[in-house]
């Protein structure tokens, strides 16, 4: 997770070098604060498989996780040029977007069938 955002702070460095890159500079960190919210509201994110804490209700805070960061990736590469964002930032940004989606998937999918497992069996 340090990685990514230090390359999110890495391309908000570069995009704010000039003036004209300002806009630049504030849009990356939009992205960057609103991706730390959702992560400071969700916590330490497991990787697909992995055993984790999180529950159901955590679901919903995933996916705008992984539907911030499509926009994160969608942005970044249509202003790619303009904002003097390199490709490397864009492919570490979406291959840790395809990692929380993975994880997402997974929690969300095993989710329920943990939640009628502790149901006590009716009589």
């Amino acid at each position: 997770m340090r990685y990514l955002r230090n390359a999110l702070c890495a391309a908000a460095l570069v995009a704010a070098l000039t003036p004209a890159h300002a806009e630049c500079a504030d849009e990356i960190k939009n992205f960057v604060d609103r991706r730390d919210a959702l992560m400071n509201e969700i916590g330490p994110i497991p990787s697909p498989g992995e055993e984790t804490r999180l529950t159901a209700a955590a679901c919903p805070k995933l996916q705008k996780l992984v539907t911030t960061l499509d926009e994160t990736v969608g942005w970044f590469q249509k202003n790619k040029q303009q904002c003097g964002v390199v490709d490397a930032v864009i492919d570490s940004i979406a291959s840790r977007r395809a990692r929380i989606a993975d994880a997402t998937a997974d929690l969300c999918k095993a989710a329920p069938k943990k939640s009628n497992a502790k149901k006590p069996a009716a009589r």
